[in-house]
């Protein structure tokens, strides 16, 4: 199979350490531990956002773009994943659990098993 990989939520993109900017050798340490810092931060950052919500893995027809744009609005959608040859669009959400329970709803996923987020 083809895919065509759609990266959701975009990611802000810091210089590496070793970038060809000419960049003072001397320098290239304070780069690389400022560029350590922010990976922590932006961990820090989506290990707070994902706390009390729930992921759900699901896959569209690609004519559904109805389905797909309501995911959009009401969810999260963290990746999201194009097969070319069967036209299938497979999304990974993030929601908080009353609007979880809107999405098994609408495209009539089993609900999660006792002790699953």
């Amino acid at each position: 199979m083809t895919y065509a990989e759609i990266p959701f939520p975009l990611r802000l993109e810091f210089p590496k350490a070793n970038h060809a900017y000419g960049v003072d050798p001397r320098r290239r340490e304070h780069y690389s531990l400022r560029e350590a810092r922010y990976d922590a931060l932006g961990a820090a950052i989506e290990a707070r956002l994902a706390v009390g919500r729930v992921v759900i893995e699901l896959v569209l027809d690609a004519a559904d773009g109805a389905g797909a744009s309501w995911l959009h609005r009401h969810t999260e959608v963290i990746r999201k994943t194009v097969d070319q040859e069967s036209g299938r669009v497979a999304m990974t959400v993030r929601a908080e659990p009353g609007k979880a329970n809107a999405v098994r709803e609408r495209f009539s996923l089993p609900s999660p098993l006792v002790g699953e987020g």
